[in-house]
């Protein structure tokens, strides 16, 4: 199975979220931030992270959780082919 670092490095942003989202505590968008910018350029000075974010949010891929901030399931959310498909 793939280490985090892996599945950050080579999956898409997308579906990492969708990953992070499975069980409904999923970390907060300056929690993604940090994640996304310890292994990849990926971060917020350029805009792209909370596009994405604001996208999925927009989309009901994931949402928010009340009181704690977090993200968590949205009701249009899918289980990403990566954790389907369980690669090595």
């Amino acid at each position: 199975m793939k280490s985090l670092e892996e599945i950050i490095k080579t999956e898409t942003a997308e579906d990492l979220i969708k990953a992070l989202v499975k069980n409904d505590n999923g970390p907060d968008l300056p929690q993604l931030d940090r994640l996304f910018s310890k292994y990849r350029e990926f971060t917020m000075p350029s805009g792209e992270l909370i596009l994405l974010y604001e996208k999925m949010l927009a989309a009901g891929i994931i949402s928010v959780k009340q009181g704690s901030g977090g993200s968590a399931k949205g009701p249009n959310w899918t289980e990403p082919d990566f954790m389907k498909n369980n690669v090595e």
